[in-house]
């Protein structure tokens, strides 16, 4: 069963998609200049490619949390970036542009008061500090042990396959890549009866993916690019959801609203963060779908989920009203 199909099973409690406001949205983004992005940041990531592949398993790893669980609900901040992007400096202001190695990793990571300082923004440590010193060990312990510190070879493994990489990634990294699950039943889903499923998101590791395709394509060839791009998914975590309800594509309860306007947490797992992610899988898989239909029939190019998300990501990170706040390691 396709994840999206599950929201459809979901009889909605707190959240809805407007298929409507899908279609006007697609009108409008239709004519749209999507771009890939290179992933390249000045002072964030490094220039060079292959640098760039021996950073991208560490950095993914960590990519979570990035707003303060208390008042005053700061973003982590490192000289003028904030989130994601101000973690990507931390590895910039340590390593340059020179490529991390797995043994160097294990031993920052191995003492506390190294890896605080690695670590360490303009207005203090990011949260769940612990569970990023356990990410990044447990990708250097793999990536020592398993590909010689390699990510080429991991690639070459998953025969450079989205949903083969997602595997590998999730399966041989199961703390850092593969803990991004939901247990569902009745509850959510009345035909479930008494059966447990266990619905795998995968952020990261589909974050990973994403990231590697956009510097692939924008490489001039020195990456190979993932031969079934059109396989991507979208990354289900708070930034796009975010934009989607401003977009109105998304339609909250107003409960929910009240919650989320008003910087109350939203428990790991409750129905209300399952619905808000759905319901996200749903409408951006409908939309991409939808833009590309009209792309066709105007003789334009498709796009992939590269595009899309990165579009939805940055408009969810410019959004005058905040995502929605839980505290977990799954984005």
């Amino acid at each position: 069963m396709q994840l999206s199909d599950l929201q459809k099973l979901m009889t909605p409690k707190w959240v809805t998609v407007d298929e409507g406001e899908i279609e006007r949205r697609a009108e409008i983004l239709a004519d749209h200049e999507f771009i890939i992005p290179d992933w390249q940041i000045e002072n964030v990531l490094p220039k060079d490619h292959k640098v760039f592949l021996s950073w991208l398993p560490y950095l993914c790893a960590v990519d979570f949390a990035f707003t303060n669980f208390h008042r005053p609900y700061e973003r982590f901040r490192a000289r003028e970036f904030t989130g994601s992007v101000a973690m990507g400096h931390c590895f910039y202001r340590r390593f340059g542009d020179s490529r991390i190695s797995a043994s160097e990793m294990l031993r920052i990571t191995g003492d506390g008061t190294d890896f605080e300082q690695f670590m360490r923004g303009m207005n203090g440590l990011p949260p769940l500090l612990e569970a990023r010193r356990r990410n990044l060990r447990e990708v250097a312990d793999v990536m020592k042990r398993v590909f010689d510190d390699d990510m080429a070879k991991l690639l070459r493994l998953a025969k450079y396959k989205t949903c083969d990489l997602v595997e590998v990634l999730c399966s041989l990294f199961p703390t850092a890549y593969g803990s991004d699950f939901f247990i569902l039943d009745r509850e959510f889903i009345e035909c479930l009866g008494e059966r447990r499923v266990r619905l795998y998101l995968n952020k990261r590791a589909n974050l990973l993916a994403l990231m590697y395709q956009g510097r692939a394509l924008m490489s001039g060839k020195a990456l190979k690019p993932l031969v079934d791009g059109e396989n991507l998914k979208s990354v289900t975590d708070a930034a796009v959801p975010n934009a989607l309800r401003s977009m109105n594509i998304l339609d909250y309860d107003r409960g929910l609203s009240y919650k989320i306007d008003h910087r109350q947490q939203l428990a790991s797992g409750s129905r209300e963060e399952v619905e808000i992610r759905l319901g996200t899988i749903y409408a951006v898989e409908m939309l991409l779908d939808r833009i590309n239909e009209l792309r066709l029939a105007g003789s334009k190019k498709v796009i992939t989920m590269v595009e899309l998300d990165y579009f939805l990501w940055q408009a969810g990170r410019e959004c005058a009203v905040p995502p929605h706040l839980t505290k977990t390691t799954a984005y």
